[in-house]
């Protein structure tokens, strides 16, 4: 049996993002922070899709291919051990888009950043893990190498934003507009 990201996970996705906007309306200001809270929850939503499916469960062959869980194929816990690949890469640049859009959420401050980055790349992880000591198979490493890069990514995120911001306040003159205000206000 094959779980995957489909139709019905993308149906889920949708009702559990208005059950939030519901429980978030007394904290919600503006379309904006909808726009841009829909915007981060819907990248989220991607990259657990990107990072956990397809999952496979009772799949003798594979079983039988691959066995238990092993230290060095699965999991990795030894950091900067193989971190200059393309995987790497692609976990840094998959983490941008958090740092970016984080700030137009919550008060500016790296820190917050650096945890909430930090915390969503290890909840990754251990789904992975998770899922193969459920005894089905994801074909993941859990890495602690994917949670520095991806922290990293956070973080260069956080820095594009703030090179973006600063460069906004100097070029836009007219700062009446709702929009504009909304992001020069971070």
């Amino acid at each position: 049996m094959v779980i995957n990201f489909n139709i019905t996970g993308m149906i889920i996705s949708c009702f559990i993002f208005l059950v939030l906007l519901f429980l978030l309306k007394k904290r919600i200001k503006s379309r904006y922070t909808i726009l841009f809270f829909a915007l981060l929850y819907f990248y989220m939503i991607a990259v657990f899709k990107e990072t956990q499916f397809p999952i496979f469960i009772n799949n003798p062959a594979m079983k039988e291919e691959l066995g238990a869980l092993m230290w060095g194929r699965d999991i990795n816990l030894i950091p900067f051990k193989g971190i200059l690949n393309r995987t790497s890469a692609l976990n840094i640049i998959m983490f941008i888009p958090l740092g970016f859009l984080l700030p137009f959420l919550i008060n500016r401050n790296l820190k917050k950043i650096i945890l909430l980055g930090g915390g969503f790349s290890l909840f990754i992880e251990i789904t992975q893990l998770s899922v193969k000591l459920l005894g089905a198979f994801n074909f993941r490493v859990t890495d602690i190498n994917d949670v520095i890069c991806n922290t990293f990514g956070a973080i260069l995120g956080y820095f594009i934003f703030s090179i973006f911001l600063c460069t906004l306040k100097k070029v836009v003159k007219n700062k009446e507009d709702k929009f504009l205000e909304f992001i020069l206000q971070r």
